[in-house]
């Protein structure tokens, strides 16, 4: 069972595979230059080439850029 985390920021994306030990099985960092949503999609593919994505249980998406992954993308809730 793995963990994935995927931080999202201005210039660069950062995806991180954890197993249950908190062992890093798979880690890439990637300069988007504003095209977020292709380089992250080249790095999912990327892992999943090595990994099964049905073993991946949990998953947490940070920072600035990461919007666009949200159901309610640009709504603020008050």
């Amino acid at each position: 069972m793995y963990s994935l985390g995927i931080d999202i920021g201005y210039s660069s994306l950062k995806v991180v595979l954890l197993d249950t030990s908190s062992e890093i099985k798979y880690f890439k960092y990637l300069v988007h230059k504003g095209r977020v949503k292709v380089t992250l999609k080249n790095a999912i593919n990327d892992l999943l080439r090595n990994y099964n994505f049905h073993n991946i249980k949990y998953g947490a998406v940070t920072g600035r850029e990461s919007k666009f992954l949200t159901k309610n993308e640009g709504k603020v809730h008050k």
